[in-house]
This record gives C-alpha cells, sequence and structure tokens, in this order.
C-alpha cells in the first residue's frame, strides 16, 4: 500500500535568502504542502541552538538532520568565513551523508564553472568555482541531484553597483567593470520572491529534473535595460562602465580583503567577456514554473535600499 504520509524535505539555510525562499514556498504551495513536509536548518553554527541541529563541518549531525529525509535543498554560504574552499567541503559532506542515508532528490544552488567556461583565463573565481566543483562530486556519486544556478540578485544591482555622483543635482552612476556596455547582458533574479517557485516545481516534478541543471533568473537584461527601468522608476542614474582597477580599489574602500578583491575582479571580466550563464538558455528553468515570477521593475520598487536613494536625490 502506498503511504500517504508527507515525505520531509531537509531545507539548508531556512533563516536565509535561498532557503527561507524555499521553506517558505513549499508551506505555501497546496501541492507541496499536500506532499512534504518542511525541515527547516539553519548552516550556522556559531548559534549553540543551531550546531545542535546541523554543523555542515560534522557529518554525524548532519546524519542526525537527514535521518528519514525524501529530499533537501542545500545553499552554502562563502560569506559566513569566506573560504571557497571551505564551502566546497561542506557541500561534499552533505552529499556524502544524503547518498550514505538514500536521499531521494538532491537539490543544490550553485555558480557557473569561472574557470572552466573560460579556459583557465579566470582563475580567481573562488567562490562560484568552488560551489562548481560540488556539481561535478554530485554527478560522481550518482546521486538523483538537480542543480540550479542562479542569476544575479536585483539587490545586489542596487546596492553594490550604484553609487552617487559628485555632482549637482544629486544623480548616481550604475559602475560596471571592463568593457561593459549597455548590450551586456545580466540574468536578473530576486531570490527572496521567486527561487520557492523553481524548487517547488523541480520536486513535483523529478522525472524531469534529477540528473539536471537549470540556469535560473526570471529574465535576461541588458545593462541599459537596468539603467532605464532604474530611471522610469525616479532614479537619476546613468550607466558608467569602469576599468577593473578601478572597480577593485572601489572594494578596497569598502575595507574588502585583496583576495576578495581579485575575485570579483575575474567574476565581472568573466561575466562581460563570457556572459554569466556563457551562452546557456534560462528557458529550460522557466518552463518549469507555473506561477508568476517578479520583474526586476517590481523587485526594485519594493528594495528598501532602492527606496533609500530615491529619498537621497
Amino acid at each position: 500500500m502506498t503511504s500517504t504520509q508527507p515525505k520531509t524535505v531537509v531545507v539548508f539555510g531556512a533563516t536565509g535568502t535561498q532557503g527561507g525562499s524555499v521553506a517558505k514556498a513549499l508551506l505555501k504551495d497546496p501541492r507541496t504542502a499536500q506532499q512534504f513536509k518542511v525541515k527547516a536548518v539553519t548552516r550556522n553554527p556559531s548559534n549553540p541552538a543551531a550546531k545542535a541541529l546541523a554543523d555542515l563541518e560534522d557529518k554525524e549531525s548532519l546524519k542526525s538532520v537527514l535521518a528519514g529525509a525524501y529530499a533537501l535543498f542545500l545553499v552554502t554560504s562563502f560569506w559566513d568565513k569566506m573560504d571557497a574552499a571551505l564551502e566546497e567541503q561542506q557541500g561534499k559532506n552533505v552529499a556524502d551523508v544524503a547518498k550514505e542515508l538514500n536521499i531521494q532528490h538532491f537539490v543544490w544552488s550553485s555558480l557557473p564553472y569561472v574557470s572552466k567556461v573560460s579556459g583557465n583565463k579566470y582563475t580567481a573565481a573562488a567562490h562560484f568555482d568552488h560551489k562548481a566543483a560540488v556539481d561535478d562530486y554530485l554527478r560522481s556519486l550518482s546521486l538523483p541531484y538537480t542543480v540550479v544556478r542562479l542569476g544575479v540578485y536585483t539587490s545586489e544591482i542596487i546596492s553594490n553597483f550604484i553609487a552617487p555622483l559628485p555632482i549637482d543635482p544629486p544623480s548616481y552612476g550604475l559602475f560596471f567593470p571592463g568593457s561593459a556596455s549597455e548590450s551586456t547582458l545580466l540574468p536578473i533574479i530576486d531570490p527572496n520572491a521567486d527561487l520557492g517557485k523553481f524548487v517547488n516545481s523541480i520536486l513535483l516534478s523529478p522525472e524531469k529534473t534529477i540528473g539536471h541543471s537549470f540556469n535560473v533568473a526570471e529574465k535576461l537584461y541588458t545593462l541599459g535595460q537596468i539603467t532605464q527601468i532604474l530611471q522610469q522608476q525616479g532614479l537619476r542614474v546613468n550607466l558608467h562602465p569602469i576599468d577593473l582597477q578601478t572597480f577593485k580599489a572601489g572594494l578596497a574602500a569598502k575595507g574588502l580583503p585583496e583576495s576578495f578583491q581579485t575575485t570579483m575582479q575575474h567574476v565581472l571580466g568573466y561575466i562581460v567577456e563570457y556572459g554569466y550563464f556563457h551562452g546557456e538558455s534560462i528557458d529550460q528553468a522557466l518552463e518549469l514554473v507555473t506561477e508568476s515570477l517578479t520583474s526586476f521593475e517590481d523587485a526594485a520598487k519594493a528594495d528598501s535600499t532602492f527606496n533609500q536613494l530615491l529619498k537621497q536625490q
């Protein structure tokens, strides 16, 4: 007799942007709410309460969290310790335990393999490459996996690439390094609003998604379109391509270490030269989703940093 009991989906990083989106979507969607129950796990082992649940560096704690689970969603965070090699090991630790416990669907949040795509021209994109290395590891274990590679967050564009210009009246520059132009394409996503919709569809359609990788974004926008949308929302902003060294100096001024400055220099050089998803389509992911997605325009309207920029003009 087939069991009607809901199957457990373990969601790592459930208090963060990606994991939170997945957990909320699984609970909200009537289709997934009926089939699955969510076990929400924070990935921060520095919190004493969280450490009792899961430490991504401790396989024994992972076994207790994953015991009896049907599926999992895993996102690791480079920003916790800014150690990309450690982040890769964390992903592999979860994969090892998932294999041992016969997890039926491993959904992994990854990024493009920058050094491989660029033929080792850009080799310092550590937090991209180490995530992508976990993709290969999942395949090597013959796990029932699905990889989602997320595009650029709307919030990253607004928070990290817009800066005030020293002119009157006050206005802003959208600063993008390298040989960027108005035609440079970026895949944009509001992960908080939309990632869960993609993961829901993935878990509901294992016959279509297991063994596959999906490039996840709402739409491909040119830098020209992004600038125009921000202008239409009332922000006095223009696109300002800058050289990579100037961009790197800006990161240094924010107190970011040399290693990370070089990392971002390589990531952004790669995006301009090869394309974020190196010419691969986002259509396969979009075909999975039945719900409407959040446009860059709507995400910007709801972004607190963007609204603060408007007020400061």
